[in-house]
């Protein structure tokens, strides 16, 4: 009797351990099911929420139409890079505005390249595809998933923003380095009064200043890359150094932003591999308490000046990647996680430090708390930053807004590592109950 009941506890431990890995391995499925969403459609795309600079294509068919206004710059025309209209106008309507309609039918299905046209030579694309039942905008759910991370912002340690300051976390550098910030930040906001009105001003000034460092992307992004005091001081960064110096010029009027950390299409990453590809880009959003919703920037993408084998060229400034629409970001871009960090805060954290040991300890608790913000989880979080490395990739878009992606690091995948462990487990309970069952035979 003692055996049998040893046989029957032993199976229905092995039994839970096989239900528990199945169970795991269908709950990360899931998991990664969110971001395989089917593409499905759309008839309508708004492209940007800022009434001054924004355009509204709509399809049916194998016709497009678009209307808008554009005060920054002026647009000329409509058009596809890949295939060619049977039927083309645009007509200027004043103060900006414009209305445009075309008929095109490609010889194949696919994916085309839209773009409206400017005087600046700059062209806004935005991705189309064509099938048998003609032109629509694709739509693969990331402006929902997007979305909800912004509902999880996780508020990191300010000792972590001391170090994206100086390279060293030094006392004597991060003060300079924030008082340049806060008086940058106070000549170009001088007059605004509406934060919707700083934080446009603030990514324009990123973008007429900030050049996109080829040669640190094409190398080495190191901590140096994207620490303020050094990108304030040789004008040139990679897209983290953007979303920093975005994030920290922001915080010092008091308007809160965070960092996005995740994917964009570039390189090896296309639209469709987007919700899945390798983690490849940062950029930024920032709380408009006004309209009570988070406003989406990419700094890094607002501007094409570069630095290239030690040489620096002014290319064009545009406002496509300031308050983009979510439907519309999500045609690029994609969020992993949203980051809140305190540079106003980050002396005060270093002098309140016991030793600089603690500045490089990592901290390994992910609990998260709610606070009182909207959308904020709070966790103490030391960034991770060892050999003057940082996690950041990189990813600047060319001219034709075909991008290059400039790191293809990726991160190891913690729910693999699970599901190993689960199977192992797995495998010593049926060879348990292996031996159970020749010892009793």
């Amino acid at each position: 009797m003692k055996d049998k009941r040893f046989t029957a506890v032993t199976k229905t431990i092995a039994i839970a351990l096989v239900f528990s890995f199945f169970g795991s391995f269908a709950a990360s499925a899931e998991e990664s099911a969110d971001n395989n969403e089917a593409i499905g459609r759309l008839s309508r795309l708004v492209t940007s929420n800022n009434p001054d600079n924004y355009a509204v294509i709509e399809v049916n068919g194998d016709n497009i139409t678009a209307r808008g206004k554009f005060t920054s710059d002026t647009p000329f025309s409509i058009d596809f890079t890949d295939t060619t209209p049977t039927s083309n106008t645009f007509k200027h309507n004043g103060g900006g505005e414009f209305t445009a309609e075309m008929t095109c039918k490609p010889m194949q299905n696919g994916y085309y390249n839209f773009y409206i046209g400017f005087d600046s030579r700059v062209a806004m694309s935005y991705l189309m595809a064509y099938d048998e039942d003609g032109w629509h905008i694709p739509d693969n759910n990331l402006s929902v998933l997007n979305a909800a991370k912004l509902d999880k912002v996780r508020q990191t340690d300010p000792l972590a923003a001391a170090y994206y300051i100086s390279p060293e976390a030094d006392k004597a550098e991060i003060k300079d380095t924030m008082e340049k910030i806060q008086i940058i930040s106070d000549q170009v906001c001088d007059g605004a009064e509406d934060d919707y009105r700083k934080a446009y001003l603030l990514n324009r000034w990123i973008a007429d200043n900030i050049y996109y460092d080829h040669d640190a992307a094409n190398t080495e992004v190191t901590i140096e890359t994207v620490a303020l005091s050094n990108v304030l001081e040789n004008h040139r960064t990679t897209c983290a150094g953007y979303a920093n110096l975005y994030c920290a010029l922001l915080e010092v009027q008091g308007i809160r932003s965070v960092n996005l950390k995740g994917a964009a299409v570039a390189g090896e990453i296309t639209y469709e591999s987007l919700a899945t590809g390798v983690e490849n880009h940062e950029f930024t959003a920032f709380w408009y308490e006004k309209q009570n919703r988070w406003v989406y920037v990419d700094s890094c993408w607002s501007g094409a000046g570069d630095y290239e084998k030690g040489k620096y060229t002014d290319r064009i400034t545009y406002d496509k990647y300031f308050d983009v629409t979510g439907e519309a970001f999500s045609l690029n871009h994609r969020i992993d996680k949203a980051e809140e960090r305190f540079y106003t805060k980050a002396l005060a954290a270093v002098e309140a430090s016991e030793s600089t040991e603690i500045l490089q300890t990592e901290a390994t608790s992910d609990s998260a708390s709610e606070t009182n913000v909207p959308g904020s989880d709070s966790v103490s979080e030391t960034e991770k930053i060892t050999d003057n490395k940082t996690e950041a990739s990189n990813t600047k878009p060319t001219d034709s807004e075909k991008n290059e992606d400039v790191s293809d690091k990726e991160k190891p995948f913690p729910v693999l590592y699970i599901a190993i462990a689960l199977a192992g487990a797995a495998a010593v309970a049926v060879g348990i109950i292996m031996v159970v069952h020749k010892y009793r035979s």
